[in-house]
């Protein structure tokens, strides 16, 4: 066995030894884990993707009265404004589907509006 081979046979030996040192000191994760915390609790959970762009929010706006306090989920295109917006508060909720600014589809309780060229094309009722 020449001197590069036997090298190569002790760096895969030391490399098989690190290996598993390494998954001897993994420990598995499990709901009951007491590091992890019953309750995350905030007033805004922002998303990010890979470059820090925020993709997804969840956010609650504070109104004053007569307006109600809503809660907003909106999800974003990778470059651009929302693409999915879904509110609520205690007496309204709404869907919005986006495909770009001025055309949209609006979901509410009592009817549907599309808007196509920022113009309104269709409602229900």
């Amino acid at each position: 066995m020449s001197t590069g081979m036997r090298t190569l046979a002790a760096i895969t030996i030391l490399n098989g030894a690190f290996a598993a040192l390494s998954f001897t000191q993994l420990h598995p994760a499990s709901a009951a884990d007491d590091r992890i915390a019953d309750v995350l609790r905030g007033r805004k959970l922002e998303i990010v993707d890979a470059t820090g762009r925020v993709r997804a929010s969840i956010q609650v706006h504070t109104a004053k009265p007569p307006e109600e306090d809503s809660v907003v989920l909106r999800m974003n295109g990778t470059y651009g404004p929302p693409r999915v917006k879904l509110g609520a508060s205690d007496h309204s909720v709404g869907l919005a589907l986006i495909r770009e600014e001025g055309h949209y589809v609006q979901v509410f309780p009592d009817g549907v509006k599309i808007t196509a060229d920022g113009r309104q094309r269709a409602s229900w009722p």
